[in-house]
């Protein structure tokens, strides 16, 4: 289940600010990922410019075409529940996930991704970059 909560601070005037945030099984998704793609949609990573403007998981306009290659899946990437790169195995589960940081891309489970983080070792992106 994907879950994209929009928070507005000072909403309607002109130094209104949208914050996404992005769960997936209630579970939220770190700061890490400039793209994240799930289910069809794709959501960008936005840094703030200003104190006020777009921040955060919001819906991207951009369509994100994801390569496949005929090579399978193997049974350890199965079993570890993710793999590097920005190919989709043959055989990945329809529920996985294709996040893309600064460094790399990956095809991760749902259930993995607060792991693979803590295995990457990946640093957090600020909201701001004012």
């Amino acid at each position: 289940m994907v879950e994209n909560k929009i928070v507005y601070e000072q909403k309607g005037t002109r130094s209104q600010k949208i914050c996404g945030f992005l769960y997936i099984n209630h579970k939220i998704i770190s700061d890490v990922f400039r793209i994240v793609h799930v289910e069809g949609k794709t959501y960008e990573f936005c840094q703030s410019l200003n104190p006020w403007g777009n921040e955060g998981y919001l819906p991207s306009e951009k369509k994100l075409d994801i390569a496949s290659t005929m090579d399978k899946i193997s049974t350890t990437d199965m079993q570890k529940g993710w793999y590097l790169g920005d190919k989709s195995f043959n055989g990945t589960p329809d529920d996985w996930l294709y996040l893309k940081w600064e460094a790399n891309s990956a095809f991760v489970s749902p259930d993995k991704i607060e792991s693979f983080v803590l295995e990457l070792n990946l640093t957090p992106i600020s909201r701001k970059s004012y």
